[in-house]
């Protein structure tokens, strides 16, 4: 047995004299264990005697034996004979022993061998594995659990299980006629000794403290010195990247450590920022912030049909295939946006209020507190940029290491040894810059500056061109990044090539819940934490204003304040944003005002309060000097009073948050301006970002003056509208700009004054209005905003609505005259929630449309749901929209992804079986489970109540071969109208093409059939399907076919010499055939290319062989088949092919500027083209001859300068006659534009070019860029 404790116990995890301890209690347990065992068995056994006069019978002393034991047994044993309770107490103490070593040995064995390869000059990476384990607190636990278990064994041996000990000379008192003297020989349980425990433990409890939140570099530390006992001569385990040739002396190492210890203290010790408003009991290291990492354009899956890509902005929601990081050290490890590296730059984005300083502020008390192994052997040094505008003057001439030293707020004397170590090893600082946005400069001038600063730290030089050159990598190369911003500071930070970038999206609905738990759990008032979650999530409004954590807090501020107010009897609530603010900065003033009394701000401190934040707007200030604040003003609940970093000594204040500053500015604005002057200012800054939030608080603050009849001001609310731009009748993209003056007027909270705003303005004469999230992807509040507006649109009939919630639609719809409803929900992602869109009240307020029910210049005519959910209750609301005459001008009826089943699709065909939507004639059913049973009853309404119906999708809707026989029925059927079938993505073809073709084909052939567009886009018909089609079917003179979709149908060049049969006999009509995703390869293609496209009767003019496995090497046939003058083909799509810029620089030379080749549009996307193949573009383009008016060159290799070229050479030519150029996520940023090269081109006379296809999302622009652009 011992053999196996000393397997399990590793002598390294112990200190050597603790190892001889363990090692010798357990051989004593075993001893002792043994004997007292051998003793009970010894009484058991009669072994138990007494000393009795030797005259006595051995029967007389037998008995007195017996007497005598029971009497003993009964006086001083227990329920737990002595026989456990001894290796109980021993074996515990081991058992704990064993299991801590266990825990720990392998963590010593990779400390103890780093230390050994270092003492050797080793190197290793840094930031590997993260660990769970540390040494010292297991060391610890450990011998507090064994002193614990002895000293509870102890009080129960003394009180409990042995209270009278153990006589050695007991005697027990026979009859008076035999009185014996009994000596009775007992083991002696000696007391445990647990001075070396508690020695040990008291010796470390000092230390304690000094290992809190113990950092990698500690343990290492604690493990070689006290485990080990070796000199321990690094500053922690983990080795920097790069190799030390010559390590200092010990001394140095503590003296630096100890530098960066007393800089941990401080970091941990210091006032919360100032910003931050959680409350004052919030922790800030149990904070949560839910951040979100942007991978860029490799997660943006748009359709090529994408007419403008969605702008990069805050304001947009988080991307679906985002990264949702679980912890906040995530942002610094490696992930499929960084391409599995280390980032050494992080950008992190955020609307006000978010949390950015939050997640600053969490990053360096993580690193102090040594949370995880990441932060072991770094330095954070943390910067505002506010602290760049405060002392401009100060900070213009300063070398990097004194710029440093600002971030730390050290001594010279203790920073000197810190610096020399991330001069030595820059990998080992982590700098954090926060609120680029508050950067009053030009940094945009400062970053092309710094390129002719040297690149010597010594170097006097301006704060700003520090930052740039560290983010650059200029200066200590191999630091870790990270820079905190608003959207506003775009120009700039766009241009700086971030590894990473990062959005806050704030709080989810669950977090929310937990948060005001938590607000009232911290300010005792759990009493109130039902009644203001159930408020809040019985609004849209407020609880899609809560996931910016400021705005929830406030939010709990102001509704806690109104519930435990007495005089609220009414419990009234507020709702927008200006209630909120006003309510909330009552309740600062009350609750938080620097003076005993309490008493709220005299109105001239409030006016001079808010004159000081609008000064502070106007110039970008968002901290203020001492000097501009009376004692007064001083004591407001508003302000938070911070010192200088550099000039300690001279106060500084602050607002509580910005966006208590902007809502005082509004408060300026309304008090002080003229409506003349009020009207002015919202024309003058509506257009700018920086002051929209302001001027929503303006249009709240104005909807409280009109409403205590001051009406004067009804026309500066006009103001807002006035720059809304209607084009022909329609807005075709709803994107933030018209969304936030749709805010501004539900701020008003007014409807007579939004009526008379959409009667006087352009508003009044929109027809049409596109919300897609394409475009602008807005929150439930914000389509709160927008339904408030367009239900006051009397003209409004046609609407595209992404992601609205279906409870808006009786306030939108209900007594409209409606052509057109596009109606769209998001099923994946933060916001979606698809348990909560039925489609039953979508039709129930259908049948409430002013267009059916009263009048008849308007109808309905095109109905599209997507994504909503149908319901057993909600099918028979829909049957009734149908039965009763409300679709009975419907002409496009659209119903994907609705979940309607065979059952659910029976009854909806019985409804249109009778005639109730006589004039439909396009039908699409994708993406539902119809299945056979239900696609033979839609056959069956094919020819009877839809007889106009020519266009029908049943695309993914789990069809098999089965359904056929009645399919092909149906189309032979002389009363039905079908032109347009798709059966994509179905499992027609599953059991092999001679179960479905011939039927297919049979009826192609028959001169009833009236289908014109046939697509079976992955069905598995393979080549023997595609054979049949094309020989028996295509070459019929009653086939009408014209256009075939036969993508991802498992073909391969077997197929070819069919189809190129087929292409070649007079009889085929076939004009656009679709064989994209397909193993034809290049054998295929040239064979295609030479022998059908080039034959008289040739009519195809579409061909698409997209994911073929073509390359270069059909390129040859290719161009001589477009120089032939019998091709007639106008448009080629050869996407994601490996054609590289051999093949695509013989085909722009050799093809598109020969005369007989009529190409006009051309797609290489996701090829393998390079900048090596533009001057061979532009040389075609510039030619007279090409054709070409539509180029997609997206996903490809092709950089900014080489786009330039295209820009300045090619577009501006007199014979380009391109006008959509597609470059998605090629690699092109808005430096081509400042340089001219667009603006050349959009301001040419020759340029015919489309700008809304060449900005694409994924591309590098930045605002300035878009705004140069248009």
């Amino acid at each position: 047995m011992i053999d196996a404790v000393k397997d399990y116990l590793a002598p390294k995890t112990f200190r050597i004299f603790t190892y001889v301890c363990v090692i010798v209690h357990s051989l004593c347990g075993l001893a002792l264990s043994a004997f007292t065992t051998f003793l009970r068995i010894s009484e058991n056994a009669g072994k138990f005697f007494c000393l009795v006069d030797g005259k006595s019978t051995a029967t007389y002393k037998k008995q007195v034996d017996q007497v005598c034991f029971a009497r003993y047994d009964q006086a001083y044993n227990s329920p737990l004979p002595l026989c456990g309770f001894v290796p109980l107490s021993i074996g515990v103490a081991v058992l704990v022993s064993v299991i801590y070593s266990l825990i720990v040995s392998t963590r010593v064995d990779e400390i103890e061998s780093r230390h050994e390869q270092q003492t050797d000059g080793e190197t290793e990476n840094c930031g590997q594995n993260r660990k769970t384990e540390y040494v010292f607190y297991s060391y610890f636990v450990h011998l507090v659990l064994r002193g614990l278990f002895l000293i509870t064994l102890t009080v129960l041996h003394h009180t409990y299980l042995y209270p009278n000990g153990f006589d050695f000379k007991f005697s027990c008192n026979l009859p008076p006629a035999d009185r014996v003297s009994s000596n009775i020989n007992t083991p002696k349980n000696a007391s445990r000794n647990l001075n070396v425990i508690l020695g040990e433990v008291i010796y470390l409890l000092p230390r304690f403290n000094s290992h809190s939140g113990v950092s990698l570099g500690g343990d290492s530390k604690f493990v070689i010195e006290y485990l080990l006992g070796k000199q321990y001569n690094v500053a922690g385990e983990s080795e920097p990247l790069t190799r030390i040739e010559d390590n200092p002396p010990h001394s140095q190492d503590s003296g630096t450590e100890d530098c960066i210890d007393v800089y941990k203290e401080q970091v941990l010790n210091r006032f919360r920022d100032p910003s931050i408003i959680y409350g004052p009991n919030a922790n800030i290291d149990e904070l949560y912030i839910d951040v979100v990492i942007h991978t860029g354009r490799a997660q943006h899956n748009f359709s090529e049909e994408m007419e403008r890509h969605e702008i990069y902005d805050v304001y947009m929601k988080v991307p679906l295939y985002s990264i949702c990081l679980e912890k906040i050290d995530e942002l610094f490890y490696p992930n499929r946006d960084t391409k599995g590296k280390f980032p050494r730059s992080i950008l992190v984005i955020g609307r006000p209020g978010i949390g950015k300083t939050v997640l600053t502020e969490k990053i360096i008390r993580d690193w102090a507190n040594g949370i995880d192994e990441y932060y072991s052997e770094k330095i954070v040094f943390f910067f505002k940029f506010r602290w760049f505008n405060e002392n401009n003057n100060k900070l213009k001439n300063i070398s990097l290491k004194t710029f440093l030293q600002f971030g730390t707020g050290l001594s010279e004397e203790k920073f000197e040894s810190i610096y020399e170590e991330i001069a030595k090893e820059p990998q080992k600082a982590i700098f954090i810059f926060d609120g680029l946005d508050e950067y009053h400069g030009e940094p945009i001038s400062c970053l092309d500056q710094s390129r002719i600063i040297p690149n010597d730290p010594n170097t006097g030089t301006s704060a700003i061109h520090l930052f740039i050159k560290l983010v650059l990598g200029d200066l200590l190369k191999g630091a870790t990044v990270v820079v905190t911003s608003r959207p506003t500071a775009d120009g700039f930070y766009s241009r700086l090539d971030f590894d990473r970038n990062v959005e806050i999206i704030g709080f989810t609905s669950d977090k929310i819940e937990e948060y005001v738990s938590r607000f009232c759990d911290n300010n005792n008032t759990n009493y109130l934490t039902t009644k203001i979650w159930n408020h809040v999530k019985s609004s849209s409004e407020l609880l899609n204003l809560c996931y910016i954590p400021v705005n929830c807090f406030i939010v709990c501020v102001t509704l806690s304040g109104c519930l435990s107010d007495p005089r609220n009897e009414t419990d009234a609530l507020p709702t927008t944003l200006t209630e909120l603010y006003q309510t909330a900065s009552d309740h600062f003033e009350k609750h938080h005002r620097r003076n005993a009394d309490r008493n709220s701000m005299a109105h001239e401190a409030l006016k001079k309060l808010q004159r000081l934040a609008f000064l502070g707007m106007k110039s970008g200030q968002l901290v203020f000097n001492q000097t501009l604040f009376d004692e007064e003003i001083k004591k407001s609940g508003l302000l938070n009073s911070l010192s200088n970093p550099i000039f300690p000594l001279q106060t500084q204040f602050c607002f509580i948050h910005l966006t208590i500053q902007e809502f005082l500015a509004a408060g300026h604005v309304t008090e002080t301006f003229t409506p003349a002057e009020i009207k002015k200012f919202i024309s003058d800054h509506v257009e700018s970002g920086q002051w929209h939030l302001v001027l929503q608080f303006i249009a709240g603050l104005l909807g409280k003056k009109i409403k205590n009849f001051d009406r004067e001001y009804k026309d500066c609310v006009f103001a807002f509208a006035e720059s809304l731009e209607v084009t022909n009748d329609r807005i075709e993209k709803l994107k933030y700009h018209e969304v936030f003056i749709m805010k501004c007027l539900k701020e008003v909270d007014n409807e007579e004054i939004t009526k008379e705003v959409c009667e006087a303005t352009a508003i009044n004469d929109l027809v049409e209005l596109v919300a897609s999230t394409l475009f602008y992807n807005l929150s439930p509040s914000e389509w709160a905003a927008v339904i408030f507006v367009c239900k006051h649109m009397k003209n409004l009939a046609n609407l595209e609505l992404s992601n609205v919630s279906a409870d808006c639609l009786p306030g939108l719809l209900r007594k409209r005259c409606l052509n057109k409803l596009v109606m769209h929900v998001k099923t994946r992602g933060p916001y979606a929630k698809p348990e909560a869109y039925e489609i039953d009240q979508i039709f129930s307020t259908l049948v409430e449309l002013n267009c059916i029910s009263d009048h008849k210049h308007t109808k309905l005519t095109s109905l599209t749901l997507v994504g909503f959910r149908m319901t057993e209750t909600g099918l028979p609301i829909m049957c009734n929209f149908f039965e009763n005459g409300y679709a009975s001008q419907l002409e496009q009826l659209t119903l994907k992804r609705n979940r309607i089943d065979s059952h659910k699709i029976s009854k909806l065909c019985e409804a249109l079986n009778n005639g109730h939507c006589p004039n439909l004639t396009h039908l699409d059913l994708r993406n539902n489970s119809i299945r056979d049973e239900g696609a033979k009853v839609l056959c069956d309404t094919l020819t009877k109540g839809l007889r106009k119906l020519n266009k029908l999708d049943v695309s993914v809707c789990e069809l098999t071969v089965c359904c056929i026989p009645i399919l092909v029925k149906a189309l032979q059927d002389e009363r039905c109208q079908m032109t347009d079938l798709s059966l994509k993505n179905n499992a027609i073809g599953d059991k092999g093409a001679h179960q479905c073709i011939p039927s297919l084909r049979k009826t192609l052939q028959d001169e009833r059939c009236q289908l014109n567009g046939l697509s079976l886009r992955d069905n598995a018909i393979g080549d023997e399907g595609a054979c049949m089609l094309f020989e028996d079917a295509l070459t019929n003179k009653h086939c009408k076919l014209t256009e075939l979709d036969l993508s991802e149908c498992s073909l391969t060049d077997k197929c070819i010499a069919s189809l190129r049969k087929a292409l070649q006999d007079e009889r085929y009509q076939l004009t656009v055939l679709f064989l994209g995703n397909n193993t034809i390869g290049d054998k295929g293609a040239c064979m295609l290319f030479e022998d059908a496209l080039t034959k008289e009767h040739f009519k195809l003019t579409e061909l698409d062989l997209s994911r073929c496995l073509l390359t270069d090497k059909c390129i040859p046939s290719l161009c001589k088949t477009l120089q032939d003058e019998r091709c007639q083909l106008t448009v080629l799509l050869l996407a994601d092919n490996v054609i590289g810029d051999k093949g695509a620089c013989m085909l722009f030379e050799d093809a598109l500027t020969n005369e007989h080749c009529k190409l006009t549009g051309l797609n290489l996307r996701l090829c393998s083209l390079t900048d090596k193949c533009i001057p061979s573009l532009c040389k075609a383009l510039q030619d007279e001859r090409c054709q070409l008016t539509e180029l997609s060159l997206a996903r490809n290799d092709i950089r900014a300068k080489d786009v330039c070229m295209l820009f300045e050479d090619a577009l501006t030519n007199e014979h380009c006659k391109l006008n959509e150029l597609n470059l998605f996520e090629c690699l092109v940023t808005d430096l081509c534009i400042p340089a001219g090269s667009l603006w050349k081109v959009l301001k040419n006379g020759q340029c015919v070019l489309k700008i809304r296809r060449l900005l694409p999302k994924s591309n590098y622009f930045t605002e300035n860029g878009k705004n140069s652009a248009s």
